[in-house]
Protein backbone atom coordinates (compact mmCIF):
# COMPACT_ATOMS: atom_id res chain seq x y z
CA UNK A 1 0.00 0.00 0.00
CA UNK A 2 1.51 3.16 -1.26
CA UNK A 3 1.96 6.17 1.41
CA UNK A 4 0.70 9.60 0.80
CA UNK A 5 4.29 10.86 0.70
CA UNK A 6 5.00 8.19 -2.05
CA UNK A 7 1.95 8.09 -4.04
CA UNK A 8 3.07 11.84 -4.15
CA UNK A 9 6.24 11.50 -6.10
CA UNK A 10 5.24 8.91 -8.38
CA UNK A 11 5.68 9.59 -11.85
CA UNK A 12 2.65 8.88 -13.72
CA UNK A 13 2.46 7.69 -17.70
CA UNK A 14 0.44 10.10 -19.52
CA UNK A 15 -1.81 8.84 -21.87
CA UNK A 16 0.20 6.34 -24.51
CA UNK A 17 3.35 7.62 -23.66
CA UNK A 18 5.68 5.06 -21.81
CA UNK A 19 7.43 6.23 -18.87
CA UNK A 20 11.05 6.37 -19.43
CA UNK A 21 13.77 4.32 -18.12
CA UNK A 22 15.18 7.54 -15.83
CA UNK A 23 11.34 7.81 -14.74
CA UNK A 24 10.94 4.68 -13.69
CA UNK A 25 14.19 4.44 -12.14
CA UNK A 26 12.76 7.57 -10.34
CA UNK A 27 9.59 5.81 -9.17
CA UNK A 28 11.77 2.16 -8.09
CA UNK A 29 14.03 4.93 -5.90
CA UNK A 30 11.07 6.64 -4.53
CA UNK A 31 9.34 3.26 -3.46
CA UNK A 32 12.93 1.59 -2.00
CA UNK A 33 13.07 5.11 0.12
CA UNK A 34 9.85 4.97 1.49
CA UNK A 35 9.62 0.97 2.40
CA UNK A 36 12.91 1.79 4.41
CA UNK A 37 12.11 4.70 5.96
CA UNK A 38 8.22 2.73 7.11
CA UNK A 39 10.80 -0.68 8.35
CA UNK A 40 13.12 2.30 10.56
CA UNK A 41 9.85 3.55 11.87
CA UNK A 42 8.55 -0.31 12.46
CA UNK A 43 11.95 -1.04 14.28
CA UNK A 44 11.61 2.01 16.32
CA UNK A 45 8.17 1.20 17.57
CA UNK A 46 9.17 -2.47 18.36
CA UNK A 47 11.93 -1.31 19.97
CA UNK A 48 10.25 0.21 22.80
CA UNK A 49 7.41 -2.25 23.03
CA UNK A 50 9.77 -5.14 23.46
CA UNK A 51 11.55 -3.25 25.89
CA UNK A 52 8.14 -3.02 28.07
CA UNK A 53 7.81 -6.54 27.33
CA UNK A 54 10.86 -7.46 28.54
CA UNK A 55 10.23 -5.73 31.94
CA UNK A 56 7.06 -6.90 32.24
CA UNK A 57 7.39 -10.46 30.99
CA UNK A 58 10.71 -11.60 30.64
CA UNK A 59 12.13 -10.11 33.74
CA UNK A 60 10.37 -11.70 36.18
CA UNK A 61 11.04 -15.20 35.17
CA UNK A 62 14.67 -14.11 34.90
CA UNK A 63 15.04 -12.66 38.48
CA UNK A 64 13.03 -16.66 39.65
CA UNK A 65 15.33 -18.17 38.07
CA UNK A 66 18.57 -16.53 39.63
CA UNK A 67 16.85 -16.84 43.01
CA UNK A 68 16.38 -20.35 42.03
CA UNK A 69 20.52 -21.08 40.94
CA UNK A 70 21.22 -19.38 43.97
CA UNK A 71 19.73 -21.05 46.28
CA UNK A 72 21.25 -24.32 44.74
CA UNK A 73 24.47 -23.12 44.64
CA UNK A 74 24.20 -21.93 48.44
CA UNK A 75 22.85 -25.50 48.94
CA UNK A 76 25.76 -27.40 47.15
CA UNK A 77 27.74 -25.37 49.59
CA UNK A 78 25.90 -26.88 52.56
CA UNK A 79 25.87 -30.37 51.19
CA UNK A 80 29.73 -30.48 50.89
CA UNK A 81 30.10 -29.88 54.54
CA UNK A 82 28.48 -33.25 54.54
CA UNK A 83 30.48 -35.69 55.86
CA UNK A 84 27.98 -38.29 53.82
CA UNK A 85 29.52 -37.51 50.56
CA UNK A 86 32.69 -39.55 49.22
CA UNK A 87 35.89 -37.15 48.28
CA UNK A 88 35.73 -37.59 44.62
CA UNK A 89 31.70 -36.73 45.41
CA UNK A 90 32.47 -33.10 46.92
CA UNK A 91 35.12 -33.00 44.11
CA UNK A 92 32.10 -32.54 41.88
CA UNK A 93 29.88 -31.00 44.15
CA UNK A 94 32.55 -28.15 44.22
CA UNK A 95 32.88 -28.11 40.72
CA UNK A 96 29.79 -27.14 40.18
CA UNK A 97 29.70 -24.67 42.72
CA UNK A 98 32.82 -23.08 41.05
CA UNK A 99 30.68 -22.67 37.67
CA UNK A 100 27.45 -21.92 38.80
CA UNK A 101 28.51 -18.84 41.08
CA UNK A 102 31.01 -17.67 38.28
CA UNK A 103 27.92 -17.92 36.10
CA UNK A 104 25.64 -16.03 38.58
CA UNK A 105 28.47 -13.44 39.27
CA UNK A 106 29.53 -13.04 35.66
CA UNK A 107 26.13 -12.57 33.95
CA UNK A 108 24.44 -11.74 36.68
CA UNK A 109 25.86 -9.96 38.76
CA UNK A 110 25.64 -11.46 41.84
CA UNK A 111 28.40 -10.28 44.04
CA UNK A 112 27.07 -12.13 47.31
CA UNK A 113 28.61 -15.54 45.84
CA UNK A 114 32.27 -13.98 45.59
CA UNK A 115 33.47 -15.19 48.58
CA UNK A 116 31.51 -18.89 47.92
CA UNK A 117 32.75 -18.68 44.34
CA UNK A 118 36.33 -17.96 45.51
CA UNK A 119 36.57 -20.43 48.70
CA UNK A 120 36.13 -23.23 45.99
CA UNK A 121 37.78 -22.25 42.43
CA UNK A 122 41.80 -21.86 41.71
CA UNK A 123 42.27 -18.07 40.86
CA UNK A 124 39.79 -16.04 42.81
CA UNK A 125 36.91 -13.94 40.85
CA UNK A 126 39.17 -10.51 41.07
CA UNK A 127 42.28 -12.68 39.74
CA UNK A 128 40.36 -13.63 36.38
CA UNK A 129 39.33 -10.28 35.70
CA UNK A 130 42.78 -8.84 36.07
CA UNK A 131 44.10 -12.18 33.85
CA UNK A 132 41.18 -11.06 31.15
CA UNK A 133 42.34 -7.31 31.33
CA UNK A 134 46.11 -8.20 30.75
CA UNK A 135 44.77 -10.90 27.88
CA UNK A 136 42.61 -8.15 26.23
CA UNK A 137 45.85 -5.66 26.44
CA UNK A 138 47.70 -7.75 25.15
CA UNK A 139 45.53 -8.63 22.05
CA UNK A 140 44.76 -4.84 21.46
CA UNK A 141 48.42 -4.52 20.94
CA UNK A 142 49.16 -7.24 19.15
CA UNK A 143 45.97 -5.97 16.63
CA UNK A 144 47.31 -3.09 16.28
CA UNK A 145 50.76 -3.95 15.34
CA UNK A 146 49.78 -6.23 12.88
CA UNK A 147 47.08 -4.67 11.02
CA UNK A 148 47.57 -1.04 11.64
CA UNK A 149 51.85 -0.99 11.90
CA UNK A 150 52.07 0.90 15.05
CA UNK A 151 52.88 0.30 18.56
CA UNK A 152 50.27 1.49 21.34
CA UNK A 153 51.06 0.30 24.35
CA UNK A 154 47.59 -0.11 26.35
CA UNK A 155 49.35 0.01 29.78
CA UNK A 156 50.33 3.22 29.41
CA UNK A 157 46.61 4.42 30.00
CA UNK A 158 46.12 2.41 32.59
CA UNK A 159 42.33 0.60 33.13
CA UNK A 160 40.50 0.67 29.95
CA UNK A 161 37.47 0.37 31.53
CA UNK A 162 37.61 3.96 32.59
CA UNK A 163 35.16 6.23 29.79
CA UNK A 164 38.75 9.09 29.83
CA UNK A 165 41.65 6.38 29.75
CA UNK A 166 39.73 4.73 26.77
CA UNK A 167 38.85 7.84 25.04
CA UNK A 168 42.78 8.92 25.62
CA UNK A 169 44.03 5.73 24.42
CA UNK A 170 41.19 5.74 21.22
CA UNK A 171 43.07 9.47 20.39
CA UNK A 172 46.26 8.21 20.50
CA UNK A 173 45.72 5.19 17.95
CA UNK A 174 44.14 7.60 16.05
CA UNK A 175 46.78 9.85 15.69
CA UNK A 176 49.18 7.07 14.79
CA UNK A 177 47.41 5.83 12.19
CA UNK A 178 46.93 9.10 10.96
CA UNK A 179 50.84 9.76 10.47
CA UNK A 180 51.16 6.31 8.94
CA UNK A 181 48.73 7.28 6.30
CA UNK A 182 51.01 10.58 6.06
CA UNK A 183 53.79 8.58 5.75
CA UNK A 184 52.41 6.08 3.08
CA UNK A 185 51.81 9.59 0.73
CA UNK A 186 55.51 10.48 0.96
CA UNK A 187 56.35 7.24 -0.46
CA UNK A 188 53.54 6.54 -2.21
CA UNK A 189 54.09 7.63 -6.32
CA UNK A 190 50.81 8.22 -7.99
CA UNK A 191 50.75 6.37 -11.27
CA UNK A 192 50.53 8.60 -14.63
CA UNK A 193 46.53 9.43 -15.11
CA UNK A 194 45.47 8.40 -18.79
CA UNK A 195 43.52 10.84 -20.77
CA UNK A 196 40.76 8.97 -20.59
CA UNK A 197 41.10 9.34 -17.05
CA UNK A 198 41.26 12.45 -16.57
CA UNK A 199 38.56 13.24 -19.13
CA UNK A 200 36.13 10.26 -16.93
CA UNK A 201 36.98 12.36 -13.55
CA UNK A 202 36.52 15.76 -15.17
CA UNK A 203 32.60 14.24 -16.05
CA UNK A 204 32.37 13.27 -12.88
CA UNK A 205 33.11 16.26 -11.20
CA UNK A 206 31.09 18.15 -13.53
CA UNK A 207 27.98 15.10 -12.93
CA UNK A 208 28.76 16.21 -8.71
CA UNK A 209 28.14 19.80 -9.35
CA UNK A 210 24.94 19.07 -10.71
CA UNK A 211 23.73 16.97 -8.11
CA UNK A 212 24.67 19.36 -5.28
CA UNK A 213 23.24 21.98 -7.27
CA UNK A 214 20.15 20.01 -7.78
CA UNK A 215 19.59 19.89 -3.98
CA UNK A 216 20.63 23.55 -3.71
CA UNK A 217 18.03 24.60 -5.81
CA UNK A 218 15.24 22.64 -4.37
CA UNK A 219 16.66 24.25 -0.92
CA UNK A 220 16.48 27.71 -1.92
CA UNK A 221 13.31 27.66 -3.74
CA UNK A 222 12.32 25.97 0.03
CA UNK A 223 13.71 28.68 2.35
CA UNK A 224 12.59 31.79 0.35
CA UNK A 225 9.12 30.64 0.59
CA UNK A 226 9.21 29.43 4.05
CA UNK A 227 11.69 31.36 6.02
CA UNK A 228 10.28 32.68 9.31
CA UNK A 229 11.55 36.04 9.03
CA UNK A 230 9.69 36.99 6.26
CA UNK A 231 6.28 36.32 8.58
CA UNK A 232 4.83 38.60 10.63
CA UNK A 233 2.20 36.33 11.72
CA UNK A 234 3.99 35.04 15.59
CA UNK A 235 1.67 31.48 14.74
CA UNK A 236 3.03 31.40 11.36
CA UNK A 237 6.91 31.98 12.21
CA UNK A 238 6.59 29.58 14.58
CA UNK A 239 5.12 26.94 12.32
CA UNK A 240 7.88 27.77 9.83
CA UNK A 241 10.93 28.08 11.51
CA UNK A 242 9.79 24.42 12.43
CA UNK A 243 9.56 23.67 8.94
CA UNK A 244 12.55 25.22 8.21
CA UNK A 245 14.48 22.84 10.81
CA UNK A 246 13.16 20.16 8.91
CA UNK A 247 14.08 21.52 5.54
CA UNK A 248 17.34 22.46 6.61
CA UNK A 249 18.20 19.00 8.08
CA UNK A 250 16.71 17.12 4.99
CA UNK A 251 19.60 18.98 3.33
CA UNK A 252 22.17 18.63 5.35
CA UNK A 253 21.48 15.05 4.93
CA UNK A 254 21.13 14.99 0.85
CA UNK A 255 17.45 13.72 1.88
CA UNK A 256 16.51 14.57 -1.65
CA UNK A 257 13.08 12.26 -0.81
CA UNK A 258 12.16 14.73 2.04
CA UNK A 259 13.31 18.00 -0.44
CA UNK A 260 11.28 16.74 -3.08
CA UNK A 261 7.89 15.99 -0.47
CA UNK A 262 8.46 19.59 0.74
CA UNK A 263 8.71 21.11 -2.24
CA UNK A 264 5.67 19.48 -3.52
CA UNK A 265 3.62 19.73 -0.38
CA UNK A 266 4.39 23.76 0.06
CA UNK A 267 5.72 25.18 -3.40
CA UNK A 268 2.57 23.50 -4.87
CA UNK A 269 2.03 24.58 -8.31
CA UNK A 270 5.02 27.38 -8.17
CA UNK A 271 7.64 23.91 -9.54
CA UNK A 272 8.02 22.01 -12.49
CA UNK A 273 6.01 18.54 -11.50
CA UNK A 274 8.40 15.91 -11.37
CA UNK A 275 6.84 13.81 -14.17
CA UNK A 276 7.67 16.77 -16.49
CA UNK A 277 11.27 17.11 -16.04
CA UNK A 278 13.91 16.16 -18.67
CA UNK A 279 15.76 12.65 -18.05
CA UNK A 280 18.99 14.77 -17.92
CA UNK A 281 17.82 16.36 -14.70
CA UNK A 282 15.98 13.28 -13.43
CA UNK A 283 19.87 11.22 -14.20
CA UNK A 284 20.54 13.65 -11.13
CA UNK A 285 18.13 13.31 -9.08
CA UNK A 286 18.42 9.57 -9.25
CA UNK A 287 21.92 9.35 -8.18
CA UNK A 288 20.98 11.79 -5.10
CA UNK A 289 18.34 8.87 -4.53
CA UNK A 290 20.82 6.20 -5.16
CA UNK A 291 23.53 7.55 -2.29
CA UNK A 292 20.27 8.16 -0.31
CA UNK A 293 18.76 4.98 0.00
CA UNK A 294 22.33 3.34 0.76
CA UNK A 295 22.54 5.93 3.30
CA UNK A 296 19.32 4.14 5.02
CA UNK A 297 20.00 1.02 4.45
CA UNK A 298 23.31 2.11 6.58
CA UNK A 299 21.00 3.58 8.94
CA UNK A 300 18.99 0.75 9.39
CA UNK A 301 21.79 -1.84 10.34
CA UNK A 302 22.75 0.38 12.44
CA UNK A 303 19.59 1.28 14.43
CA UNK A 304 18.87 -2.72 14.79
CA UNK A 305 23.08 -2.99 16.15
CA UNK A 306 22.20 -0.26 18.66
CA UNK A 307 20.04 -2.74 20.55
CA UNK A 308 22.07 -6.40 20.17
CA UNK A 309 20.77 -7.39 24.10
CA UNK A 310 16.84 -7.53 21.61
CA UNK A 311 18.07 -8.90 18.51
CA UNK A 312 16.90 -12.45 19.89
CA UNK A 313 13.51 -11.04 19.15
CA UNK A 314 13.87 -9.78 15.69
CA UNK A 315 13.19 -6.15 15.96
CA UNK A 316 12.61 -5.86 12.44
CA UNK A 317 9.56 -8.25 12.93
CA UNK A 318 5.96 -8.06 13.04
CA UNK A 319 4.24 -8.28 16.31
CA UNK A 320 3.65 -12.40 15.66
CA UNK A 321 7.28 -12.97 15.21
CA UNK A 322 7.98 -11.16 17.96
CA UNK A 323 5.31 -12.31 19.90
CA UNK A 324 6.26 -15.92 19.00
CA UNK A 325 9.64 -15.63 20.15
CA UNK A 326 8.36 -14.14 23.34
CA UNK A 327 6.57 -17.22 24.20
CA UNK A 328 9.42 -19.44 23.38
CA UNK A 329 11.77 -17.48 25.52
CA UNK A 330 9.38 -17.33 28.62
CA UNK A 331 7.99 -21.46 28.16
CA UNK A 332 12.60 -22.02 28.22
CA UNK A 333 12.80 -19.61 31.64
CA UNK A 334 9.93 -21.84 32.71
CA UNK A 335 11.10 -25.08 31.55
CA UNK A 336 14.92 -24.43 33.80
CA UNK A 337 12.32 -22.62 36.50
CA UNK A 338 11.06 -26.16 36.87
CA UNK A 339 14.45 -28.05 36.05
CA UNK A 340 16.32 -26.03 39.73
CA UNK A 341 13.13 -26.36 41.53
CA UNK A 342 13.43 -30.07 41.19
CA UNK A 343 17.11 -29.55 41.84
CA UNK A 344 16.16 -28.07 45.14
CA UNK A 345 14.31 -30.85 46.17
CA UNK A 346 17.32 -33.04 45.50
CA UNK A 347 19.09 -30.86 47.97
CA UNK A 348 17.38 -32.41 50.82
CA UNK A 349 17.95 -36.01 50.20
CA UNK A 350 21.07 -37.47 50.31
CA UNK A 351 20.49 -40.60 48.43
CA UNK A 352 18.51 -38.67 45.63
CA UNK A 353 22.17 -35.90 45.43
CA UNK A 354 24.56 -39.36 45.35
CA UNK A 355 22.54 -40.06 42.48
CA UNK A 356 22.22 -37.12 40.39
CA UNK A 357 26.62 -36.60 40.67
CA UNK A 358 26.38 -39.79 39.81
CA UNK A 359 24.64 -39.29 36.78
CA UNK A 360 26.75 -36.35 35.56
CA UNK A 361 29.56 -38.28 36.09
CA UNK A 362 28.44 -41.09 34.07
CA UNK A 363 27.13 -38.33 30.90
CA UNK A 364 30.79 -37.01 31.01
CA UNK A 365 32.33 -39.90 30.54
CA UNK A 366 29.95 -40.78 27.76
CA UNK A 367 31.10 -37.45 26.72
CA UNK A 368 34.77 -38.35 26.61
CA UNK A 369 33.93 -41.69 25.23
CA UNK A 370 32.49 -40.17 21.79
CA UNK A 371 34.96 -37.45 21.44
CA UNK A 372 37.99 -39.67 21.81
CA UNK A 373 36.25 -42.49 19.71
CA UNK A 374 34.79 -40.20 17.23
Amino acid sequence: MQSNNESSLIIRSQGDQKLSKEQKQFNNSIKKIQQIKDEMLLIEENILWVQQKIQKEISPLEGELVQKKIAWVKGLDEAYQQKFFRKNEKALIAQIIEEDSFELIHHYGISELLELHDQYAVDTYEEYQQEQKEFNKMMTQSYMKNFYGIDVNPEEFGDLDEPENFFRFKAKVEEQIQQKEEERKKYRKEPKKTQKQLEKEKIQEEETKNINKSARTIYTELAKELHPDLESDEFERDRKTELMKEVTNAYNKNDLYTLLRLQLEYLGNKITKVGSLVDEKLRYYNKLLKDQIQELQLQKITQIQKYPELSRFNISGNKNQINYRFRKEKNDLKELIAVMEARIKILSDKAGLRNFLKNINQQEDDDDFFFFHF
